[in-house]
């Protein structure tokens, strides 16, 4: 199980996609979704708007269902 870098909190599926995308292919430490924001100075709908805009663009990191592209509130 992975965890936060700067937290220690548990990774949700969409972390590491999201880090790979926004930070670096790359990167083998991730952020969780709210450090993440905070890093970025995004807010977790734009970073849920994002990935969504990015599987309808066909990018391969985020090959989910489109049912689990529900805005979280």
């Amino acid at each position: 199980m992975f965890e936060c870098k700067n937290c220690g909190g548990k990774l949700n599926k969409f972390d590491i996609p999201l880090n790979k995308k926004l930070i670096s292919r790359e990167t083998e430490e991730y952020f969780c979704e709210d450090c993440l924001c905070e890093k970025l100075k995004l807010s977790r709908i734009d970073l849920f708007n994002y990935a969504k805009e990015q599987k309808q663009h066909g990018c391969v990191l985020f090959d989910y269902p489109e049912s689990e592209f529900e805005v979280i509130k």
